[in-house]
This record gives C-alpha cells, sequence and structure tokens, in this order.
C-alpha cells in the first residue's frame, strides 16, 4: 500500500513515527538520546502504549518534540490520536 500524500488506512501512529524514524537512519537509542529519554519511551510511542508514558500532557509533548526530530507534522499525528480514540480526549489527552 503506497501513498504519498497521506498516511494508508490503518498505518498506526507508532508505525508512522518508526518508518519516518527509520527513514532518518536513526536507531531508538539515538533517538532517544537526542530526545534525552529513556529508550522504552520511544520505545511505547512506536507502539502506541500511550498511557506508558505518563500523564496526558507528556504524552502530547513527547509525540511533539519525537515528530519534530523526525520531520513528521505532529499536529497531523495529535489529530489523528483524537481522532482514533474519541471520548478519550477529555479523559486521557
Amino acid at each position: 500500500m503506497t501513498n504519498t500524500s497521506s498516511p494508508a488506512v490503518g498505518d498506526s501512529i507508532g508505525a508512522r513515527l518508526r518508518a519516518a524514524r527509520e527513514r532518518a537512519g536513526l536507531s531508538s537509542l539515538q533517538a532517544a538520546a537526542k530526545l534525552h529519554l529513556e529508550p522504552r519511551m520511544i520505545e511505547a510511542l512506536e507502539a502506541g502504549e500511550f498511557p506508558e508514558l505518563g500523564a496526558p500532557v507528556y504524552v502530547r509533548g513527547h509525540l511533539r518534540r519525537y515528530a519534530e526530530l523526525l520531520g513528521t507534522p505532529a499536529g497531523e499525528l495529535l489529530d489523528e490520536m483524537e481522532k482514533a480514540h474519541p471520548g478519550v480526549q477529555d479523559v486521557f489527552f
């Protein structure tokens, strides 16, 4: 499935982040070091395990910073997260 203008249906946020990291030629350890995060945080982002990252404010911040490091539009990913989890924004995001 190749669609260069927008993500394919079913592509997870984590899969998009992982693909962007790999395109950037970074290992998860290198990305974690650049962001001053534990490697498990990068793994949680790429696995879509957002509750593992702590409070919602931290999830948004980590996602935004990671996306910016990788040159991926952070706003798109945050919007996608809210769409994928309707009604959760008030509780989790």
